[in-house]
């Protein structure tokens, strides 16, 4: 999946136990919010934009098949549980 330069938003728990695989996303998405890819089985791989300086609590929590993710330069903050599995 990619999320285009122009998407400056996207809710909580909005792709939540869903079947992505690869995650791209693009320049302009301040954050990543909390649960926003919670579950997501089938998740190896997410690239982020140097956009992106948070991700939200839980937001990967329980993607088991994560095992690669390109963290962007300006990440100020990671939220508790994150990358829980």
């Amino acid at each position: 999946m990619y999320l285009t330069k122009n998407l400056t938003g996207i809710g909580t728990r909005v792709f939540e136990n869903t079947d992505i695989d690869y995650l791209v996303v693009g320049d302009g998405l301040p954050k990543l919010p909390s649960r926003s890819f919670y579950d997501c089985d089938e998740l190896k791989t997410v690239k982020t934009a140097d956009s992106i300086t948070e991700i939200g609590d839980s937001c990967f929590a329980y993607s088991n098949k994560l095992n690669e993710f390109y963290f962007s330069k300006g990440l100020s903050g990671i939220g508790v549980g994150a990358f829980h599995t």
